[in-house]
């Protein structure tokens, strides 16, 4: 299994993400749905972070481009994974299930 933590820039506490999708919606001003993530960012960004990417670094970047020119929801994933690369590190590691 894949996993990964967030952390706020300059601290080593894993940072909830239910409190960093509370702070993405504020972002948007809309209300936190406290059954799914915002634009399902999570999922897509989870993923990736979990998998092969870091926040801060040239592959993120590169990532979020592929974000960066689109339109409606393409163009809110590049923001909120430009605000994840601003307010953020994280770690990511892979265990084996049992």
């Amino acid at each position: 299994m894949n996993c990964f933590t967030l952390q706020r820039k300059g601290s080593t506490e894993n940072v909830n993400f239910t409190e960093v999708d509370n702070e993405i919606c504020q972002l948007f001003g809309v209300i936190p749905d406290p059954e799914d993530y915002y634009k399902n960012w999570f999922n897509i960004f989870g993923f990736a972070l979990a998998t092969n990417y870091t926040l801060g670094t040239p592959e993120w970047v590169n990532l979020l481009d592929k974000f960066k020119n689109g339109h409606g929801r393409f163009l809110d994933l590049f923001r909120i994974g430009m605000y994840l690369n601003e307010n953020f590190t994280s770690n990511s590691w892979a265990e084996r299930e049992r």
